[in-house]
């Protein structure tokens, strides 16, 4: 899958999601480039995505990467989060998930891997086909906070 495919998902899910909101809480990361400014995890990832076949703002050197790669280099574990539970994952992953990334101590790389063992890029893309398939309720929600 593009990344500009995956943003166009991305852009459709609940920007703050209960079990994202929660960890962000504690575990607030991102860039200290003031370029890389975003409003929520949806914002970020929608932009990150959207750009990762070119430099973006991190200014990458690497080009042409797909949505998978990109997924498995983040090095950003509430987005990470933020994707499963947006996406629809089962509350329980969700959990697990954060559970890994705090037993992985500080490391933002260690985070990120432990989280992706518990929500693996092939689990991320099931959920993307689910998305048209049953509409969540965080994908509702998300449409009715749009509207209001």
């Amino acid at each position: 899958m593009k990344g500009r495919d995956f943003a166009k998902v991305l852009a459709r899910l609940p920007p703050n999601p209960p079990i994202t909101t929660a960890y962000e809480k504690n575990h607030r990361q991102g860039s200290p480039d003031p370029r890389t400014k975003y409003r929520n995890q949806r914002d970020h990832m929608v932009g990150w995505m959207s750009e990762i076949d070119g430099p973006g703002a991190y200014g990458r050197k690497t080009r042409g990467r797909d949505a998978r790669a990109a997924y498995n280099s983040l090095r950003c574990a509430p987005a990470l989060i933020w994707m499963a539970e947006a996406l629809g994952e089962k509350p329980a992953v969700v959990k697990t998930a954060v559970a890994a990334s705090d037993a992985a101590g500080p490391n933002f790389s260690a985070q990120c891997a432990a989280i992706r063992k518990v929500v693996t890029w092939s689990r991320i893309e099931e959920l993307v086909g689910l998305q048209d398939r049953e509409p969540s309720k965080f994908r509702l929600l998300g449409r009715r906070s749009q509207q209001e």
